[in-house]
């Protein structure tokens, strides 16, 4: 409870904690599962005031103690309560964070206590007087030491030697262990009244995949145990009939709105509208002649990288292709090159609906997803517009201008607090977050309880498969926005069909024309995605839907006359092949 470092891995995150304390005192009882308040928590456990020093949940939340608030105090005793109760009291709450505000803490001795949530890092400090909350970045990684035993400039010191051990390689929990085993990280003096200190136990948490898992070292014996939580996440824990009724609320849910159907079941009467235009054309594949420029059209196997290349570098962001083999190294020295920084975002070079789309927040991140790669992938600059939209514009070949058929605005998914219910309760009260829980729980603490007022963002990604609302965006359409992407669509060449994904300042911008940053440009494959906006009629969907089929059928027919080939049936198996390498 003297020196605590939380360090983020490849893997998770690992908080570990140097226990300093007179050798005689009474022999601590090694981790074990307790309930508490209704929780299972995992912690060692102190007989002399029946708390502890660390302890975790089984929902990747952990608290750690020091001694002390910012400096050292001079102790005042009798105290009301043991400060390892404290923190079995804050951590066994639905939020320890709103706990450890609420909580009452007079007479109770000034400590620290690190705050690990599924989400956050807090420094949650009690000076004696006033309670202090720091949110710190759970990305970098952190030494703390007690201020009852360690001088500013000791504290100072220690941040340097752990800077200076996390160059010398990638951390795991065994060398971090040894990390806190060091000579001049341990403790140990005698003090003025000859009482001997001294560190006598090491303790680790670990995060990531499976349980999280506890590790106590006991120095003076030399007893290593390990300790796996055992609470059972929420969902697996639910009872039965409770699972039952989420289910059939999913069901009904996306019965009820036909913006969730699978898409096989919505487009079928499309296919068979499709099946009949390409009886005229005399091939399926008619529509890769919309967009000559374009593999396929845009249908599917075709390149992100390839498409961007051709747009203005000042309508894009920064976009950076890489091979499936591409090692860390590699990639890190790109981002250098080109001032990228954190975020980004990745995603296939071929590939749709949001599959492998991700915010990448920072090295870890990056690793991550470079170790799961099998296809290659972009990495693009993060473009901090509030607004994102998609812009569906066509025009026929020899026409000078053409049309924007369909604008959409996306709506993030996210909820807002009230300062009562939890993120899991907020959740559950919203159909469309409600039908992306069984994806946030493995992604964010549910558990905390947002402040009222507070937007809590669920999603990054605009994508309406992970819950983003689109919204018709038809007011947006100005003389002025057709005239930015007629001149634009002119400037790529063969295209006439698809839908600009962009983001920009504000409406004001987008009716405009200007600031505009050009995520992605999608081809034939693309659809008019303004017929998903909430209470839009299915036959007004169907309707927009075979019109842009229509024209679609029309712009590749006069392609063709033109010149253009239709994709044969080997180029389309190769193609396909393309788009599900990786997938299948």
């Amino acid at each position: 409870m003297c020196t605590v470092t939380y360090i983020p891995t490849a893997e998770g995150v690992i908080l570990t904690s140097n226990r300093d304390e007179r050798p005689d005192r009474t022999p601590i009882l090694p981790p074990a599962a307790h309930r508490v308040g209704g929780r299972t928590l995992t912690f060692p456990v102190d007989p002399r005031a029946g708390g502890t020093w660390i302890a975790m949940t089984g929902g990747n939340a952990a608290g750690v103690l020091l001694n002390g608030g910012f400096e050292k105090h001079i102790p005042t005793p009798p105290y009301r309560e043991s400060r390892g109760v404290i923190l079995l009291e804050i951590l066994s709450a639905p939020s320890p964070e709103a706990r450890f505000r609420t909580l009452p803490l007079d007479r109770i001795e000034p400590f620290t206590l690190i705050l690990v949530t599924g989400s956050k890092l807090l420094r949650c400090t009690w000076d004696g007087g006033e309670k202090h909350l720091q949110e710190l970045d759970r990305h970098q990684s952190h030494i703390w030491s007690s201020a009852t035993l360690y001088d500013r400039e000791t504290r100072f010191v220690r941040e340097q030697q752990l800077r200076e051990w996390l160059s010398g390689g990638t951390p795991d929990q065994a060398r971090i262990l040894d990390f806190h085993r060091r000579p001049d990280i341990r403790y140990g003096a005698t003090s003025r009244s000859g009482n001997r200190l001294e560190t006598i136990s090491t303790t680790s948490i670990r995060f990531g995949s499976g349980q999280p898992e506890m590790r106590y070292h006991d120095l003076p014996s030399g007893t290593v145990s390990t300790t796996f939580s055992e609470e059972t996440p929420s969902e697996l824990r639910s009872p039965f009939h409770t699972r039952v009724r989420q289910a059939i609320r999913r069901f009904l849910i996306k019965l009820r709105h036909w913006e969730y159907w699978p898409l096989p079941v919505l487009y079928f009467p499309v296919f068979l509208y499709h099946v009949w235009q390409s009886v005229k054309a005399g091939s399926p594949f008619y529509f890769s002649a919309a967009n000559p420029s374009i593999e396929t059209g845009g249908m599917f196997g075709e390149s992100k990288s390839r498409i961007l290349s051709r747009i203005p570098d000042h309508l894009k962001p920064v976009t950076l292709l890489f091979p499936p083999e591409v090692i860390l190294a590699e990639v890190l020295i790109e981002i250098l090159r080109h001032r990228l920084t954190y975020p980004l975002i990745a995603k296939p070079d071929i590939g749709e609906r949001g599959w492998r789309v991700e915010k990448i927040a920072h090295e870890q991140d990056l690793k991550r997803y470079i170790s799961t790669a099998a296809t290659a992938f972009i990495l693009q600059e993060y473009v901090d517009f509030p607004l994102e939209a998609g812009v569906f514009y066509y025009r026929y070949p020899g026409q000078e201008r053409g049309t924007i058929s369909s604008l959409v605005r996306k709506d993030f998914l996210c909820v807002t607090g009230n300062g009562v219910d939890s993120l899991e309760t907020l959740i559950t009260q919203k159909d469309r977050a409600f039908l992306q829980l069984p994806l946030l729980k493995k992604r964010i603490d549910l558990r905390s309880i947002p402040t009222a007022g507070e937007k809590v963002l669920l999603s990054p990604i605009g994508n309406h498969c992970l819950g983003t609302a689109f919204l018709d965006g038809s007011d947006l359409i100005t003389d002025d926005l057709l005239r930015t992407f007629d001149a634009l669509s002119h400037s790529l060449g063969d295209f006439y069909f698809g839908r600009y994904d962009l983001r920009c300042p504000g409406p004001e911008d987008l009716r405009a024309g200007k600031n505009l940053k050009i995520l992605e440009l999608n081809g034939v494959g693309a659809e008019p995605a303004h017929i998903y906006h909430p209470g839009f009629s299915l036959a007004e969907g169907y309707r927009v839907l075979f019109h842009h089929w229509r024209t679609l059928y029309r712009i590749s027919r006069e392609n063709h006359r033109r010149g253009v080939p239709y994709l044969s049936l080997r180029e389309a198996v190769f193609f396909w092949k393309k788009a599900r390498n990786g997938r299948d």
